[in-house]
C-alpha cells in the first residue's frame, strides 16, 4: 500500500513471513522491468488473498517480528472491508510488555475514567502491561483513516477483540457476572 503524498501518505511495507513471493519495490516501480516480470507470470495479488496469508502467518507457529505483526494488522484493516463484513479474526499482536498475545485477550491504551488503563493504575503497576496493545498499534499511520466506514480503532475492537475495558459479565451468560 502506497497511497497519498506528503502528510497523508500511506505507506505499508509487505510483511516478511508471509507465504508469497513478492517483488521487489524498485523492479515493480520500474514500467519496462514490471513488463518483463509481467510477461513471466508476475501479477498483481487480490487482497483476498494477502489477507488470507496474513491469517495464515498468524496462526503458524514460529518467530514473529513485531514490525511484521504491525503491518498484518494494517494490511488487514486496509483490505478485508472489501469483503469481512461481521468477520472476526484471531490475532497475534505485540503487548507493552514486550510479549506475543491473542489481540481479543488485549485493552487499548488509555487514560479515560473506567478504561482498563486508567482502572489498574498502570503507572504504579507495570507489570500488567503485558495484557495492552502496544501503543505504536495505536500510532499507527493508517490511525486516522477509515476503510468501509470503519476507522481503525473500530477494527481493532470490532475485528480484532481489543477492547476499552474489563467485561463485567460473561459474553456466554449475560446474567453471570465475571
Amino acid at each position: 500500500v502506497d497511497e497519498g503524498a506528503g502528510s497523508e501518505r500511506i505507506k505499508i511495507e509487505m510483511p516478511r513471513g508471509l507465504d508469497l513471493v513478492v517483488l521487489h519495490p524498485d523492479a515493480a516501480e520500474d514500467s519496462s522491468r514490471r513488463e518483463v516480470y509481467q510477461s513471466l507470470g508476475v501479477r498483481n495479488c487480490p487482497p483476498a488473498i494477502v489477507c488470507d496469508a496474513i491469517e495464515k502467518a498468524q496462526t503458524t507457529p514460529g518467530t514473529k517480528f513485531v514490525s511484521d505483526l504491525l503491518s498484518y494488522f494494517e494490511l488487514l484493516f486496509w483490505f478485508s472491508h472489501k469483503f469481512l463484513i461481521g468477520a472476526r479474526y484471531t490475532l497475534v499482536a505485540n503487548t507493552s510488555g514486550g510479549i506475543y498475545a491473542n489481540s481479543n485477550r488485549l485493552f487499548m491504551r488509555s487514560n479515560q475514567p473506567y478504561h482498563a488503563e486508567y482502572l489498574l493504575c498502570l503507572a504504579e503497576n507495570s507489570q500488567y502491561n503485558k495484557h495492552f496493545l502496544d501503543e505504536m498499534y495505536q500510532a499507527s499511520s493508517v490511525s486516522t483513516r477509515s476503510r468501509g466506514g470503519v476507522t481503525w480503532e473500530q477494527w481493532l475492537c470490532d475485528v480484532a477483540g481489543v477492547r476499552w475495558y474489563p467485561t463485567l459479565s460473561d459474553p456466554e451468560d449475560r446474567k453471570s457476572v465475571v
